[in-house]
């Protein structure tokens, strides 16, 4: 008897071997410079949705709960990312090992379950002891103690979604990463506009929201992931030593780049001012961290090419990247942030009203800091994880949290939300110029001017506080334009190798 071509079998193998073949074409670097283009397109495009249902999300949040109920929301998640800190530290480790593991035998099942197992012992030891520390907690982040619980909810779900978002990375499936995080934001606004639609105005509701979203892209990623992490494998003892060496470093810069972050400082508005001034902080920070993220899923395309170059031609590699590409990104990225501070001031004000007329105000020195933190993210980052410098990152947190929690105690009570900002700005200048100083000692190259090229928004926002809005754009641009003038050749030569790639 012959086999039907319209046979439920035949077509079921012939999707299989489709998809083996795919996975095996995804196992090259040649495949990551081939579909950067279409891959990095994926993610903006995605993340442009994302950023469009935050802020819709936050609109209806503050709908439902008022700046005080959305400023508590904006603590309650602060408090849970600092939980995340004891748990994430080895995140890094699955795309690190598991591009490795993908390249060889096409499979990350190894370290998918090893780094789970880690995980899960750090989420069991954060449970167990949350009676001695959790009342502690609450009353330091003003934290109503009865959103414990989904505290700690909140805590499991962001977790297990980040590691599967790691594991997707790995086996290198950026729109895949790009589509879920559209969609965990699209669940988002659902649930929020339901319980707007039927007037439920509830905190815990709005929580248990951010909590199915992240649990149904769980469930979506482990089905996608099906073929590479299953069947489950042993844990490997020499991998959890290999993980926790490379990542040992990572817990502490994780913990005081927390202590660098706006989430900190949310920390310290509502210590010296109000509930309702965090929520317009968070409203503003919460654009300027989706801005960024445009930038920082180009990195999580480098760091797996970077991981599948042959370990001969990788340093070659860096330095290029480092002294030509890094600039031109910088610069652009710089000047796009510029744009982004004068659309989004005014955007924002007429998304949410005059009570929040103070976030076209902060946004500008917000912006400056995306800009600071842009050649960190998409360049030194991914250079320092693949020749395996954690260090550099650990320094870089270091620096930018201690000088964040001095600049917060000071400025703060005297300036208010600007102070904050420029507390920042100030910190992540620092930070900055220290991890450029760490990176060129590992590469032996000079990379000053990806520093530089982002000092574009840093000027703009200063001619913004002092002239308004019009002179920070023109300080921008001009700004720019000298910073590519005076290294023209390097430009040229560094978006002649984008041009190429991305063609």
């Amino acid at each position: 008897m012959t086999t039907s071509p319209s046979d439920p079998t035949e077509i079921s193998d012939a999707v299989a071997e489709a998809a083996l073949s795919y996975d095996d074409e995804r196992r090259s670097h040649k495949w990551d410079l081939a579909a950067g283009r279409s891959n990095y397109i994926a993610l903006i495009s995605g993340h442009v949705l994302a950023i469009l249902c935050s802020v819709v999300a936050a609109w209806i949040g503050t709908r439902i709960l008022g700046p005080a109920g959305y400023g508590l929301l904006s603590l309650l998640v602060a408090a849970s990312l600092l939980l995340g800190v004891t748990t994430n530290w080895t995140a890094s480790a699955v795309v690190r090992y598991g591009v490795k593991e993908f390249v060889e035998t096409g499979r990350i099942s190894a370290i998918f379950w090893t780094r789970a197992a880690t995980l899960g012992v750090n989420l069991l030891a954060v449970i167990l002891t949350a009676p001695l520390w959790m009342n502690a907690l609450t009353r330091a982040v003003r934290v109503p103690m009865f959103l414990a619980p989904l505290l700690l909810a909140h805590l499991l779900a962001t977790v297990g979604w980040y590691h599967m978002q790691q594991g997707l990375t790995a086996v290198k499936l950026p729109k895949v990463v790009a589509a879920l995080l559209t969609f965990e934001r699209l669940v988002i606004v659902v649930l929020l506009f339901a319980q707007l639609r039927f007037g439920i105005v509830s905190l815990q509701l709005v929580v248990a929201s951010y909590i199915a979203a992240a649990i149904i892209c769980i469930v979506i990623s482990a089905f996608v992931l099906r073929r590479m992490i299953f069947p489950m494998t042993a844990i490997h003892r020499a991998l959890v030593r290999e993980i926790l060496s490379f990542s040992a470093p990572l817990l502490p810069s994780m913990l005081v780049a927390y202590f660098s972050s706006a989430y900190l400082d949310s920390f310290f508005i509502a210590r010296y001012m109000t509930a309702a001034a965090v929520g317009i902080y968070a409203v503003a920070y919460q654009f300027a961290g989706a801005v960024m993220m445009l930038h920082a899923r180009g990195g999580t395309l480098l760091q797996p090419f970077f991981m599948s170059v042959a370990e001969d031609v990788l340093e070659h590699k860096l330095r290029q990247f480092a002294t030509r590409v890094l600039p031109v990104i910088a610069a652009g990225w710089s000047l796009a942030c510029v744009a982004a501070a004068a659309i989004g001031g005014p955007l924002l004000l007429h998304i949410f009203g005059d009570h929040y007329a103070a976030v076209a105000v902060v946004l500008w020195p917000l912006m400056a800091c995306v800009a600071l933190v842009g050649p960190v993210l998409i360049g030194y980052f991914p250079m320092a994880l693949a020749v395996g410098k954690t260090s550099i990152v650990a320094v870089n947190a270091i620096v930018a949290a201690g000088l964040n929690i001095a600049l917060d105690v000071l400025l703060i009570p005297r300036y208010g939300l600007l102070g904050c900002a420029w507390g920042t700005v100030a910190a992540y200048t620092a930070s900055l110029a220290i991890t450029i100083a760490l990176s060129d000692r590992v590469l032996k190259v000079r990379t000053a001017w990806s520093g530089i090229a982002a000092l574009p928004a840093v000027a703009a926002a200063a001619a913004a506080f002092a002239y308004g809005p019009l002179a920070g754009i023109a300080a921008g641009l001009i700004t720019t334009a000298v910073i590519v003038l005076a290294h023209l050749r390097e430009m040229q030569e560094g978006a002649a190798i984008l041009y190429r790639a991305f063609r």
